[in-house]
């Protein structure tokens, strides 16, 4: 339980000297760095000796027009709240409440992509201050803690893809964020608050309901279905102003994105997919025909919920919390049938308990089999691997899903009992 961990936590107290960071992080970080000098070298290798241009020259050259996933529905926000929001630009192709983060960021006159940029900078370094306080307390210098965060959020290649697409995502991230914060904090209601929201955002993160649920806590994950139930309503009437038109556009633009990027190989983007599906698509010698491909997206949507409510009801709700944290967040971007490069920002949620998990291992001077592998397979996820490419096509998001698998296959066999509380801030 939280509790129990708190309660060691205050039994514990802070260490009496600092002392450096743990071999875990520091790992993680040599790894990243080697990885980001390995495609950089790569690519600049490509472009000035084999004169090679896209794709062999991503991430140094952007290949389509930055920040593509916010500017394009500017004509949209024009007609906000109008009948003309839906025929007016691209058709609108999240749920409602994503509609509404939009709108936030829209309502700012001639700042509108300067405060979204601004805002993901800033939930990163919020929450970068509040993981370096937790390291702080656990008696890791502050210049230690400071180049930990700082280089980890400079290598950072999910963020930096988040910058590029300017992908809404980052709402999706900061509520999520937010509500394991409160979890921590032991506000469960608040927390499954605020992981209602993120399910109304985006159906995925419903899966951290699991958290709630392995303590017990039936009335928050009701409250937290009920929350997600009131924020889409709320969501299509604010849209407007029909109700049941909005609903059917809506309705009408998911299943347009389920068309456009679940049922077709898009080659230019398959190399930043992800997921299990993506990985079927990029490996299948010839995609059937779109109606057979069709049944073959409902059986695998299928077969992912009932693997994944197997693995949580017969492992991992008896793990602890950390590993609990870390299968989740990978169930989360690893089933759905598309998983963009963006998503792996959700990774940092479990790096974060990690690398406390691991500054608390060496006050204790124990070792936990499992965890060196552990950052070395998030080292890989949140580092680019667009320098594996074959026939013009790169193959970095089929890494990630091997590695994916992998490393939940190590959360899965290997439990990391915090005996110094989990609670990070």
């Amino acid at each position: 339980m939280i509790e129990a961990r708190m309660e060691a936590k205050s039994k514990i107290g802070p260490p009496t000297e600092s002392m450096g960071l743990a071999p875990g992080p520091k790992t993680f970080l040599a790894l990243q760095a080697a990885l980001i000098v390995l495609c950089f070298g790569s690519e600049l290798f490509c472009h000035y000796m084999l004169h090679l241009g896209a794709p062999y020259d991503y991430p140094l050259k952007a290949k389509d027009q930055s920040q593509f996933d916010f500017v394009g529905y500017w004509t949209n926000f024009e007609y906000f709240r109008r009948p003309g929001f839906f025929t007016n630009g691209p058709p609108f192709l999240y749920p409602a409440p994503l509609a509404i983060a939009y709108w936030a960021f829209y309502a700012v006159p001639h700042h509108q992509l300067r405060l979204f940029l601004g805002f993901i900078l800033a939930s990163f370094l919020v929450a970068g201050c509040l993981l370096g306080r937790a390291l702080v307390c656990r008696g890791v210098g502050p210049v230690q803690t400071t180049c930990l965060i700082g280089l980890s959020l400079a290598f950072a290649y999910p963020v930096w893809f988040e910058f590029k697409q300017g992908n809404i995502e980052i709402c999706v991230w900061a509520v999520v964020a937010l509500g394991m914060w409160a979890l921590f904090r032991q506000r469960t209601y608040t927390a499954a608050a605020c992981l209602g929201v993120a399910g109304a955002m985006k159906f995925f993160p419903l899966v951290y309901l699991g958290l709630l649920l392995a303590k017990r806590r039936y009335c928050e994950t009701l409250f937290a279905l009920g929350v997600a139930t009131i924020t889409t309503v709320a969501s299509v009437w604010f849209i407007g102003p029909n109700f049941v038109a909005t609903w059917r556009q809506i309705d009408s633009g998911l299943d347009e994105f389920r068309s456009i990027y679940m049922l077709h190989l898009r080659l230019d983007e398959i190399g930043f997919d992800h997921s299990l599906f993506g990985l079927y698509k990029r490996l299948s010698p010839q995609l059937p025909p779109m109606p057979v491909l069709s049944h073959i997206l409902t059986l695998y949507l299928v077969a992912a919920t009932a693997t994944g409510i197997a693995l949580y009801l017969f492992r991992i709700r008896k793990l602890p919390f950390v590993n609990q944290v870390l299968c989740l967040s990978i169930a989360s971007i690893l089933l759905p049938p598309v998983s963009y490069d963006y998503t792996l920002m959700h990774l940092y949620i479990p790096w974060a308990l990690l690398a406390l998990y691991a500054q608390n291992e060496q006050v204790h001077r124990v070792s936990t089999p499992g965890l060196a592998a552990v950052f070395v397979c998030l080292a890989i996820l949140v580092s680019p691997e667009t320098e594996f490419i074959h026939h013009e096509t790169v193959f970095g998001g089929q890494i990630k899903a091997v590695v994916l698998m992998v490393l939940m296959g190590i959360g899965l066999r290997y439990p990391f009992k915090d005996e110094a509380a989990a609670s990070p801030l």
